[in-house]
Formats: C-alpha cells, sequence, structure tokens
C-alpha cells in the first residue's frame, strides 16, 4: 500500500511540475512529454539492469567521458 500511494505521490507531483513548466512558458508540451518519456524509460531500465551480469562505470578521458559497459548480454 505504501508503495502504490508513493506512486501516486510521485505521478502528481511530476505532473503538477510539468503543467506549471508549460503554464509559465518556461518549456513547450513536447520538452516535457519527451522528459516524462526519458524518466520512465529510465525507472524501467535501471531495476531490470540490476538482476543482469551487465555492469556500467564512468570514465573520463582527454577526448571526454562517458559510460563503459562490460558483461554479457542474453
Amino acid at each position: 500500500m505504501l508503495g502504490w500511494t508513493l506512486l501516486g505521490v510521485g505521478l502528481a507531483g511530476s505532473g503538477f511540475v510539468g503543467f506549471a513548466r508549460i503554464a509559465s512558458g518556461a518549456h513547450f508540451p513536447s520538452d516535457v512529454i519527451a522528459g516524462a518519456a526519458v524518466g520512465v524509460g529510465m525507472g524501467l531500465a535501471l531495476p531490470a539492469l540490476h538482476d543482469t551480469p551487465l555492469r556500467m562505470a564512468p570514465y573520463a578521458s582527454r577526448e571526454g567521458g562517458g559510460l563503459l559497459f562490460s558483461g554479457t548480454l542474453r
């Protein structure tokens, strides 16, 4: 029950912020929709990666930086 309550509160808060950003003229609706899609995608993908042998590590060099992935994909 607590998990569903937190999900509802989080969705309501996120929706309000997105609506407020559009209403204030700070963002276009497409910005808010794209941000929501990325957030949902990350929220679904990251927990799914916890049970895989895939490992990620940040790296930096003179040419730039990013993430290194190692493991076996099934």
